[in-house]
């Protein structure tokens, strides 16, 4: 008494540096952050090209001077180039089954993203008078060398995956279950250990679950809604920004009443338990929000005042 079907699905878009990216030319003080759009010429501006070394080899070359080890070929320039498109292509498996015409249903869903030219930021030493050349002995020294992150696209390979798997069941005519689960994965292969660079806008929780029961008109014409939303622990990340979100899990609960002649009266909450938790890097602690609504539509009244027509 079911069915299933398989879905596949390809796709590709471009994601466009925006004018930050590009033009960016701002001191914040302990580094400074620019654009490496063509027309921005904020890199040469501070004579970057084959001046620097990137912030991650000038690391690496002074762990091997604590061991009594001067090597200088870890010092390694960053080669600008012009900010590109950030490109995806994304590939999405699926599987759905109706178990029971109308009433249940389960669907399996697979994903798996590759980025090509990820736009991140690539923290460099560079010169702080523009006029000269760096060398070796500027990089412990701040008077003569300045810190900058600068937009380009990283040289590492990134990818995302997922699993996801959502269910329906309609347990009797008035109530009705609805579930899902999700997993998501984001990768990175670090081909340049010496480049390094900070990912932009990595917030995807790696787990999350959904819970809702709902019941139309289970008492009269009483209705009642509830839902609750976990969310894993996630590293959250925005320029300049970093810091782990801790996992949270909230609970919403809608309760509505049709009275006569269209109108509506609906209470509920958000976060109904009042769970403060915070939802984004350096954000604001969420609690509860509570709502008492008072709903006519006309629409619904003329409907349920039409008379049949008689034959």
């Amino acid at each position: 008494d079911g069915y299933g079907f398989f879905r596949m699905s390809a796709q590709s878009s471009a994601r466009m540096p925006n004018l930050v990216q590009q033009f960016q030319d701002l001191n914040l003080g302990v580094y400074r952050q620019i654009g490496t759009g063509a027309a921005s010429g904020a890199v040469e501006r501070y004579n970057l090209p084959g001046n620097n070394y990137t912030l991650r080899s000038v690391q690496s070359y002074t762990n091997t001077l604590l061991t009594g080890v001067n090597d200088q070929s870890l010092l390694l320039p960053y080669d600008f180039t012009e900010l590109k498109p950030e490109r995806i292509t994304s590939f999405e498996f699926g599987f759905r089954t109706v178990m029971k015409p109308g009433q249940t249903y389960v669907d399996l869903a697979y994903f798996y993203n590759y980025y090509e030219r990820f736009i991140g930021l690539v923290p460099v030493l560079g010169p702080s008078d523009p006029s000269q050349p760096i060398s070796v002995d500027d990089a412990f020294s701040f008077s003569s060398s300045t810190n900058y992150q600068v937009w380009a696209n990283l040289p590492d390979r990134f990818s995302s995956f997922g699993l996801s798997i959502g269910a329906q069941i309609q347990l009797t005519d008035i109530w009705n279950l609805n579930g899902s689960f999700s997993y998501v994965e984001f990768s990175r292969d670090n081909s340049s250990q010496q480049i390094g660079g900070l990912v932009d806008l990595e917030n995807a929780p790696r787990f999350k679950a959904t819970g809702s029961l709902f019941g139309k008109h289970f008492y009269k014409k009483a209705s009642l809604g509830i839902t609750y939303r976990w969310v894993d622990t996630y590293f959250f990340a925005v320029p300049n920004f970093t810091a782990t979100i801790p996992s949270y899990s909230v609970l919403d609960v809608a309760l509505s009443y049709d009275l006569p002649n269209g109108v509506q009266l609906r209470v509920g909450g958000t976060n109904f338990l009042n769970n403060y938790h915070v939802e984004l890097i350096y954000g604001p602690q969420i609690g509860a929000t509570y709502f008492f609504q008072l709903t006519y539509d006309p629409n619904l009244f003329q409907k349920r005042s039409r008379k049949p027509r008689s034959n």
